[in-house]
């Protein structure tokens, strides 16, 4: 689908003049927001796949993003029948730690849908699995299949990729890693939608993934609450990639999160004084950690003198990064 089309379906979305029903979406818990629904489904929609070509995503949650890309297959004009890999291939551990960040807002979705039942601990773990599988229980193997791993143990099995849904990793440590194993098998003029790209935890992702626009691999087409959408330019190989790891070893990360967020100011960002919002905190989340003490207080003056923890969703963001004294990487590590 061209950009301006994509571009229309959603604003349509946005006003009320075009809301999809979605098969049994509304049944499932999560945490992703209408507007990103409507993106991944018309996303979805818009690639006519092969029978030897797939759609993948990282973090499926109990499966309200996998359903949203799922409905959008099958009104493409994918081949469903006979196919070699199945259609959209879903990769999560579909568990967290008892004791971590995660297992409260797992609890509460889970009581939300009435699914308490299908959780179960073991050994200090939570899985959601069985939540997952009841949601996704009439879909067939041509069209879904079901990856539970952990990151490091997420492999492709060297079929063409024409999409990837990255809500998972929120480091670039996790990123390089999938992006190593699944990016090489992207088409050329395929799609990557960021989850949490405009986030308050999100520093390092959000450098990696601007040092590619930057570049010009891949160009932003669309945003959509925390969501960054964009379309590669040409195949990316891994050459590609090891670039990314040098400029990313050897650019000031602070410098390059200025540079995104100068862009994104310029560009339509959905809710722009929220969502760019959420890369100052980030930057100054990133600047705090690396102990840029300095510039971090700056970013934050920055904010106050411009009223923008007038926001409350910015002032709660805010909250948070100092709850979590302005780290969340161990807390991280017990789920993953």
């Amino acid at each position: 689908m061209p950009r301006k089309s994509l571009l229309k379906s959603i604003k349509k979305y946005i006003s009320g003049a075009d809301t999809p029903k979605l098969a049994g979406l509304n049944a499932i818990p999560g945490m992703i927001e209408p507007i990103e629904q409507k993106l991944l489904f018309e996303l979805a929609k818009s690639i006519t796949l092969k029978k030897d070509e797939k759609i993948v995503e990282f973090g499926s949650f109990f499966g309200k993003s996998s359903r949203c890309i799922i409905d959008g297959i099958i009104q493409s004009n994918s081949e469903l029948n006979g196919r070699s890999v199945s259609a959209l291939a879903v990769f999560d551990s579909f568990s967290c730690a008892v004791d971590g960040p995660f297992a409260p807002h797992a609890k509460e979705f889970a009581d939300k849908g009435g699914v308490t039942h299908l959780l179960s601990e073991s050994d200090g773990i939570l899985s959601f699995v069985e939540i997952f599988k009841h949601y996704s229980k009439d879909v067939d193997k041509n069209t879904l299949s079901i990856n539970q791993c952990e990151l490091m143990d997420m492999i492709h099995d060297h079929s063409t990729i024409r999409l990837i849904h990255f809500d998972l990793p929120k480091w670039y440590e996790e990123y390089r890693t999938l992006l190593n194993r699944f990016a090489p098998k992207l088409a050329n003029g395929s799609y990557i939608v960021y989850q949490d790209f405009f986030y308050h935890w999100s520093a390092t992702l959000i450098a990696a993934v601007y040092i590619w626009i930057e570049s010009g691999l891949i160009t932003p087409i669309s945003t959509a609450a925390s969501t960054l959408a964009v379309k590669t330019n040409r195949a990316i190989t891994d050459a590609d990639i090891a670039e990314l790891d040098l400029v990313m070893t050897q650019r000031n990360e602070e410098d390059i999160i200025d540079s995104a967020i100068h862009y994104f100011e310029q560009f339509e960002v959905d809710r722009k004084e929220i969502f760019v919002g959420r890369l100052h905190l980030a930057n100054m989340q990133h600047c705090f950690e690396k102990r840029n003490y300095k510039k971090s207080a700056e970013i934050m003056a920055g904010l106050i003198s411009s009223n923008a923890l007038s926001s409350s969703i910015l002032a709660n963001d805010f909250k948070e990064l100092i709850y979590y004294g302005f780290s969340m990487r161990t807390l991280y590590q017990l789920d993953h």
